[in-house]
């Protein structure tokens, strides 16, 4: 990515604001779009790194000073930061994968509530995280991403 905006940084003054916004879309934003359920188990100082990345490359589109507010950048682009992105992109894959739009071998790896007991509760039509007891196994998509997935609000889902 940061040989990307090294591109972007000499054709600054030859391009306008939507040619900017274009190449980064199309140059940049894949990197952060393909697979993020492996940038959501990144350590926070990994994400940090590349906001920071991606606050360069909206000051650069923008034209402002580095002084500039990063949220201010991101609501003048409407775009969401590096964090809510991979979350975003998360949560929408295993989304698909409660909902058994992707291969039959990620899918039959989530558990309803509703298949363990038929008891009538508030959590019976969440998603059920494995038994895991390791602490590396804790660090996986399968137990992270269900765990913020059943979080989310049962209208926003």
């Amino acid at each position: 990515m940061a040989r990307k905006y090294g591109i972007m940084c000499r054709l600054k003054n030859d391009l306008n604001i939507f040619s900017k916004i274009q190449l980064y879309k199309s140059l940049i934003s894949p990197h952060l779009d393909f697979c993020p359920s492996i940038l959501f188990l990144a350590s926070d100082t990994q994400i940090l790194r590349l906001q920071r990345l991606q606050n360069k490359i909206m000051r650069l589109i923008l034209r402002c000073n580095r002084f500039t507010s990063s949220s201010f950048l991101l609501d003048a682009l409407q775009w969401l930061s590096v964090k809510q992105r991979i979350v975003y992109l998360t949560m929408v894959f295993i989304f698909k994968i409660l909902n058994g739009l992707l291969p039959q071998y990620l899918c039959s790896r989530i558990v309803r509530g509703s298949s363990i007991h038929t008891h009538n509760t508030r959590t019976a039509s969440d998603a059920r995280t494995s038994n895991f007891l390791c602490g590396s196994s804790q660090n996986s998509l399968f137990f992270k991403g269900i765990n913020v997935f059943n979080s989310i609000p049962r209208d926003v889902k």
